[in-house]
């Protein structure tokens, strides 16, 4: 059920209709006075990856809607039936910390400032926003994902945040969510870049429903069918996507947690339930690897977390913990407004760049990293990294909240 064609028999007043960037438009209900409102992600060949231009018209047509008393409800889509979104456009973001001159950065610090900031619009949104999610959704795609108010996961979703592999941090509030999974599931998911299907992503929070992608027109149909009440249209969201969870229940893969959270413990916590140093956890992930063949644990998922964490960024990995630690004392405000901050850093300290140019760019798999390994850590670099380049006055969200 391709995603451009929600309901093929009403014809929609379209407010954007651009290829490579977003396709809005507002479906009127049956009873016409009401509308549905409708977002797709629509680059599908690039794997609807987000860029600078779509972040601002998203947050254009929201706004919009979010004034326009006829439009009880949005929902989010990606372009074509294979992916949500895999990310923001890092070619854009890698010739930007390539570019010379006055040019270099420009591009970047833009793009970040803008896309946390619609993040965040998009969690004090009023009216329910369901996010429908298959494939992959990571990076920029994630943030618009997480950020909505009804998180649809769907039997191809793989949810996750990549970064280490490229040198970022895990990003788009990952600080406010990764802190409050239960320990160790948040380290799990920052280190191992693990990919989450739909019933982990429910089990953990970052999803409220499973269910299968063909029913996304049946969805939208009885969308438009409702009898919205402006002070109860989350409710009645609830109770239809449940009903339709329910149905669903049969067509989801089996939990890869359920299947790994003893190993999972074991690489992340000591004996008390604390989770571990990132020395220890370092020492633990390459043990695991060195002796594979010895496992009886024979997960693919697992292995592939392990692997994904042996060939990250370390720097990432040390921010990570970082991350989780102080990001469980801090409101969605606080983390946006830090996360800018490591954002500024990273395009300017050179793992990204450089992850970027050994996966995406020159395709060679061999990042040099600025410190190779968790042993040659500066602690000093660290705290620089995570230091806010502004003080409270001059930060560039300061009076956005």
């Amino acid at each position: 059920m391709s995603s451009s064609s929600l309901a093929p028999s009403v014809t929609p007043h379209y407010l954007y209709s651009h290829p490579h960037t977003i396709v809005a438009a507002e479906y009127p209900c049956a009873n016409g006075q009401q509308k549905i409102g409708h977002l797709m992600l629509n680059a599908e060949k690039a794997l609807n990856a987000v860029d600078l231009d779509m972040v601002k018209t998203i947050a254009e047509v929201l706004a919009k809607w979010q004034q326009d008393d006829e439009v009880m409800a949005v929902i989010l889509t990606g372009a074509g039936d294979r992916v949500f979104s895999a990310g923001g456009d890092v070619q854009k973001l890698y010739h930007s910390m390539k570019a010379s001159g006055d040019e270099q950065y420009v591009y970047g610090d833009e793009f970040f400032y803008h896309k946390y900031l619609n993040n965040y619009h998009i969690h004090q949104f009023t009216k329910p926003i369901i996010a429908w999610g298959i494939g992959y959704v990571m990076g920029g795609g994630l943030g618009l994902f997480i950020s909505s108010s009804h998180r649809v996961g769907t039997e191809t979703l793989k949810l996750a945040w990549p970064e280490l592999k490229i040198g970022l941090f895990p990003d788009v509030t990952a600080t406010y969510y990764l802190s409050r999974l239960p320990k160790p599931l948040g380290h799990w998911m920052g280190l191992s870049a693990s990919l989450m299907n739909a019933v982990d992503c429910k089990q953990l929070g970052l999803t409220q429903y499973a269910i299968e992608h063909q029913s996304l027109s049946n969805v939208f149909a009885e969308m438009l069918e409702i009898e919205w009440q402006s002070d109860k249209a989350h409710d009645q969201v609830k109770v239809m996507l449940n009903q339709f969870d329910q149905q669903s229940a049969s067509q989801m893969p089996a939990s890869h947690i359920d299947e790994c959270m003893g190993e999972i413990e074991k690489l992340l916590m000591n004996e008390d339930g604390n989770v571990l140093s990132l020395q220890e956890i370092d020492a633990n992930f390459q043990h695991a690897h060195d002796h594979q063949k010895e496992q009886q644990h024979e997960s693919e998922w697992f292995q592939q977390g392990i692997k994904n964490y042996l060939i990250g960024c370390p720097d990432t990995a040390a921010i990570i913990m970082e991350q989780i630690a102080r990001g469980a004392d801090m409101n969605l405000a606080e983390v946006v407004s830090w996360e800018l901050g490591l954002a500024y850093q990273s395009l300017r300290k050179g793992n990204f760049v450089e992850g970027i140019r050994a996966l995406v760019m020159d395709k060679d798999q061999a990042p040099n990293w600025q410190h190779s390994s968790v042993d040659k850590l500066d602690q000093a670099w660290i705290e620089e990294f995570i230091a806010s380049p502004w003080d409270e006055q001059n930060h560039p969200y300061k009076n956005c909240f």
